[in-house]
């Protein structure tokens, strides 16, 4: 059985257009009930786990590396093919 717990506390933030659009996105992608309920849980979940969201921040960033990385080597690979 599911205990209700009133919500009688507001946070408030302002996003921009393009953050309020990705939000909505990501919160109709995981079919969410709510923008609200989605924003409540992901926020709960960066508290809870808060290790959580610096590993997500590393590997975005590795995975920006590897697409530098990526790009320079076919860069690479073609100027190899021209020379003969």
């Amino acid at each position: 059985m599911v205990v209700w717990q009133p919500r009688n506390r507001l946070v408030i933030f302002r996003l921009s257009e393009a953050e309020y659009r990705r939000l909505l996105a990501a919160c109709r992608r995981d079919s969410a009930r709510s923008l609200s309920d989605f924003v409540r849980l992901a926020v709960l979940e960066q508290v809870s786990q808060p290790g959580a969201a610096a590993a997500r921040a590393g590997i975005a960033r590795l995975a920006r590396s590897i697409g530098k990385l990526e790009s320079r080597v076919a860069r690479l690979l073609e100027r190899l093919e021209r020379l003969g």
